[in-house]
């Protein structure tokens, strides 16, 4: 009873959210909440794209096709993961539909699709100039 109690409800027709364009195939919705944002990121066959790196921890799934990502710290406080090499290189993962993984805060990730690639981002909420 008191989770429902909390939270808002509205009757009517749903909310729908339209996308802002952040990036080359990146598409940013910010629902009506203040908790998270969600990104989507749509890349053609044999191409790339960049998404921006968030301040907090972020979940990402894919949802359809495959490739390599390659994760970059953005900042000194960013961590990489063991599968970076023992010169320092980025790590990159192969990804495929069903993956999905965290990725550290101030990370950015580099996609390129070996078919097309469509993947999604949630992450705690914040405007992507105050993160640069």
């Amino acid at each position: 009873d008191v989770l429902c109690d909390s939270l808002p409800y509205h009757d009517g027709e749903p909310h729908f959210v339209t996308p802002k364009q952040i990036a080359d195939g990146v598409y940013r919705y910010m629902p009506p909440v203040p908790e998270f944002l969600v990104d989507r990121v749509r890349v053609a066959n044999g191409f790339a794209t960049t998404l921006p790196a968030a301040p907090e921890p972020s979940i990402v799934a894919v949802l359809s096709g495959s490739g390599v990502v390659e994760e970059t710290a953005t900042t000194t406080t960013a961590t990489t993961t063991e599968s970076g090499d023992a010169e320092g290189a980025p790590p990159q993962h192969d990804v495929n539909s069903g993956h999905i993984f965290v990725l550290a805060p101030h990370t950015e990730l580099r996609v390129n699709s070996d078919s097309e690639l469509q993947l999604y981002r949630a992450t705690a909420r914040y405007e992507l100039e105050a993160a640069r």
